[in-house]
Formats: C-alpha cells, structure tokens, sequence
C-alpha cells in the first residue's frame, strides 16, 4: 500500500487512528474489494500451468494465461465471489 501513496488514481488506505466515518468506511470498501483481488489470484493459481515455472515456448504463455483468465471469468459469472450489493466482481 505504501508503494501507491500520493497516486491519486490507486486508492490508498487511511493509516493511523480513524476518527472520521468516511475514511473508516473508505478503508472498508476497499478491504472488501482487495479481499475480492485476493480471491481471483488464488482462482488463477488453482491451475498448474500458473503455479509452477514455465517450461514451454514462451510465446504460448500469454495464450495460456488469457484462456485460464476466460475460463475464471466464465466460473465467476455462474459462481460469484461476493453476493451482497456493495462489492461484486461478476456481472
């Protein structure tokens, strides 16, 4: 998080004691989202072909990944990470 301080596009948790409500809830939200992220990269790495070093024509990498990536984006939208309305990754 440190590393995106004073990035106006990256949002950036509120350090420190909050005593303000909006930054409370500022650093809930994007927990929740984070969480969301988490969850994704652990999906991808469920599929060996990410998990463990490459030993293929590196230019079949990128394939690779982009079809595993679709195969998680068709998962996400019959299996959705997040049911509640404020933080829902699949349509």
């Amino acid at each position: 998080d440190s590393g995106y301080q004073g990035l106006k596009q990256v949002g950036c948790p509120f350090k420190g004691n909050i005593n303000d409500p909006r930054q409370a809830g500022f650093n809930l939200a994007l927990d929740r989202r984070k969480a969301i992220v988490e969850n994704v990269n652990a999906r991808l790495k469920a599929f060996a072909a990410l998990r463990t070093p490459w030993r293929h024509d590196i230019g079949k990498h990128r394939t690779v990944f982009r079809v595993l990536a679709k195969i998680i984006n068709i998962d996400l939208k019959y299996h959705p990470l997040r049911i509640d309305n404020d933080v829902q990754l699949s349509n």
